[in-house]
């Protein structure tokens, strides 16, 4: 606990700091070794649009929370060797007004204009919708028409997985096979 020395503390200078229970790495490395340590643990949270939602009336049931907001390698969207990459971080709103996703993927960036409310497009991530897999995940039809490969890294190795295998059903991803 912080001993009070009489002046008044910015909660800014702590904001963002990894704490014994809040971590917010720089690297995909440091990410994926707060991972394998913690799993399953600790909730990852990108945008928070689902789940904050999922844990609104119970947030203290979790233990630990890794946010994903300081990754920038995750948030491009970028053409190489004829494949179009798009980071887990990249927003709805990004992908709307991505001009390689309209040229490309159009159904992405319509689909990507369909999700929620403004609030939400700016908040809400393409990696949260695909590891949500909700029902309501206006992203994924697009995703599996395009024939879409996500690339997940952990730890100790990192697959290509396409779209048509890595959901499983409502709620349920490839991700609950893997060993973090």
């Amino acid at each position: 606990m912080k001993e009070y020395t009489g002046e008044l503390g910015s909660k800014q200078e702590d904001f963002g700091r990894d704490s014994d229970d809040y971590f917010a790495p720089t690297t995909l490395k440091e990410a994926t070794e707060i991972l394998a340590k913690y799993s399953p643990n600790i909730k990852i949270i990108a945008g928070g649009t689902d789940l904050l939602v999922d844990y609104f009336d119970r947030l203290d049931e979790v233990e630990r929370w890794m946010s994903l907001k300081n990754l920038d390698e995750l948030k491009k969207i970028e053409i190489n060797n004829d494949r179009i990459e798009v980071g887990a971080l990249v927003t709805h709103e990004e992908l709307v007004k991505s001009e390689i996703i309209q040229k490309y993927l159009p159904l992405i960036s319509q689909a990507a204009l369909d999700v929620g409310s403004p609030q939400i497009r700016n908040r809400g991530t393409i990696g949260g919708n695909i590891a949500n897999s909700s029902p309501a995940g206006d992203l994924l039809p697009p995703l599996i028409a395009y024939d879409a490969v996500f690339k997940i890294t952990s730890q100790n190795e990192t697959r290509e997985v396409p779209a048509k295998e890595f959901f499983l059903g409502p709620k349920k991803t490839y991700l609950e096979m893997m060993k973090f």
